[in-house]
């Protein structure tokens, strides 16, 4: 796919549907990495070094916090794919498939680059500052940051 090339409804659903399983091998891959580690705490023997043991259960208690945190964001991100449904419109907003003379974009959450049918697509969210200059920007007006500044050609 090209970026001077429109996209149809059929193309961006697939992209989508791209994107929550690229999420949810994620989601997979980390709750597997949790199971290992739980694991971990079981079989860890208390021995004569009292020390030694548990700092070996708090660096996997450590662990075990930072992989609760990505499985929350990642959750997370799943929930504000599936809130943006069959969205078409003139103007960008949430779920907006859109590109400018360089990019493709669609802003749903931050994931950003990702290659989908030899094309790079940017996945934005809503708070990053490229979204917020392009909320309500339609077809032809130029939107970007820092007065680097692209045209934008469609919207979907």
């Amino acid at each position: 796919m090209s970026v001077s090339l429109a996209w149809s409804q059929t193309e961006k659903d697939a992209l989508i549907l791209h994107i929550q399983e690229h999420i949810e091998q994620q989601i997979i891959g980390f709750q597997r990495q949790l199971e290992s580690l739980n694991m971990s705490i079981a079989n860890e023997t208390k021995s004569s070094a009292g020390d030694k043991f548990e700092t070996a259960r708090e660096m996997l208690n450590q662990e075990i916090n930072a992989i609760g945190v990505q499985l929350n964001l990642l959750s997370n991100q799943i929930r504000d794919i599936q809130k943006i449904g069959n969205v078409s419109s003139t103007q960008i907003g949430l779920g907006s498939l859109f590109a400018t003379e360089e990019k493709l974009y669609l802003l749903v959450t931050a994931l950003g680059k990702i290659v989908f049918k030899d094309a790079e697509v940017m996945i934005i969210s809503l708070q990053s500052p490229f979204a917020l200059s392009a909320i309500g920007k339609k077809v032809g007006e130029p939107i970007g940051l820092a007065g680097r500044t692209q045209l934008l050609k469609w919207i979907l």
